[in-house]
């Protein structure tokens, strides 16, 4: 493939993303100038008329910073504005000269041509731990908003008294409290096995540091 053909493929991306961008703004009934702004809030001013020539297709390449931060204001994955989900039965050219559905491409450019992560199996155990403790963490809140009064039960509270209400409150809480030291056990399994493997982990979140303690001190009676 010549010079001139792997430009026009390029810019041919560029455009798909500039289109792809403009209409996951409307659909998030953003003007350009919101979504600049929103951009410099961000901490990655991307002026106004950037974005519009972006969109038009002016601009020949986009970045992968403006590409990441144009995505986190609008709300949506890079790889929506990469391989729009609407458009799934558009032709595109993940690479230069090969055709594709649209809906193939954002798979395997997310996923190996067999459907299965590519992220291999360590890049697997890492999401899994961080989607364990941030399940862990909704939980958490879930007991401690039962037990403050914050969080009603209302279809299993109606009718009841005050006294079955709060027996109600206290043994839901509990039930959250039992889930809770049940992932972060799995977690703290998990953990040792990621660091055995070397990876250099996150701290334990601070709303888990006291279960994970508890935890490891059952562990050593």
């Amino acid at each position: 493939m010549g010079q001139l053909a792997s430009r026009l493929w390029a810019s041919s991306v560029s455009a798909r993303i500039g289109k792809n961008i403009q209409k996951a703004r409307k659909r998030a009934s953003m003007s350009a100038q919101d979504l600049s702004n929103g951009c410099e809030e961000a901490g990655y001013l991307i002026p106004r008329s950037t974005i519009a020539n972006i969109e038009s297709g002016r601009k020949e390449t986009v970045s992968l910073q403006e590409l990441m931060v144009i995505a986190h204001v609008l709300g949506v994955p890079p790889l929506m504005l990469i391989f729009y989900p609407f458009d799934a039965a558009e032709v595109v050219q993940p690479i230069p000269g090969r055709d594709q559905l649209a809906v193939d491409a954002a798979e395997n450019f997310a996923f190996s041509r067999h459907g299965e992560s590519a992220l291999g199996e360590l890049g697997e155990k890492v999401l899994m731990l961080r989607g364990m403790e941030e399940s862990a963490i909704s939980m958490l809140a879930m007991s401690e908003g039962v037990r403050s009064g914050r969080s009603g039960l209302p279809g299993q509270l109606a009718g009841l008294d005050d006294e079955s209400r709060a027996e109600v409150a206290q043994q839901t809480a509990d039930a959250w409290d039992k889930s809770v030291e049940t992932l972060a056990r799995k977690a703290a399994i998990r953990r040792a096995e990621l660091v055995r493997e070397q990876v250099d982990l996150w701290e334990v979140p601070r709303e888990l540091q006291a279960v994970f303690a508890k935890v490891r001190a059952d562990g050593d009676d």
